[in-house]
């Protein structure tokens, strides 16, 4: 067979397109890669728990795409608590793990041991 200078333009051109046709399709495939956009946050462990305090650490990993404009701690005594002051930003809250401890025990009630009453009258009585 013989290739002619028309037939092997034609190919060279039609090889062309159909890799700029795949070269297109690839690149209207692809994402933009995206920053996280809110931020990110660490609870650290529980430390100098007494009977009615402890200390609780936290730290802001990533501020997200338009930083933080609010954060703090979240407590409670139930399960996974939400409040709007965590790690905030325009896209949203953020919180970090949950950590539970246990609060020492709290003081115990006083004992109260009475003796026999006497002299009793119509309005007082010793004990």
């Amino acid at each position: 067979m013989i290739i002619t200078p028309n037939i092997k333009a034609f190919v060279i051109l039609l090889i062309t397109f159909v890799l700029i046709f795949y070269l297109f399709a690839i690149i209207q495939s692809c994402k933009k890669l995206e920053f996280e956009k809110v931020a990110r946050v660490k609870t650290g462990e529980a430390t100098d728990v007494t009977s009615n305090s402890a200390s609780v650490t936290g730290i802001i990993q990533d501020v997200g795409e338009s930083g933080v404009t609010q954060y703090g701690h979240c407590w409670s005594t139930n399960q996974n608590p939400k409040i709007d002051l965590d790690a905030t930003n325009s896209y949203g809250t953020s919180y970090g793990n949950q950590v539970s401890f246990t609060t020492g025990q709290s003081a115990s009630l006083p004992a109260l041991t009475t003796i026999t009453i006497s002299s009793i009258t119509d309005s007082s009585a010793q004990s």
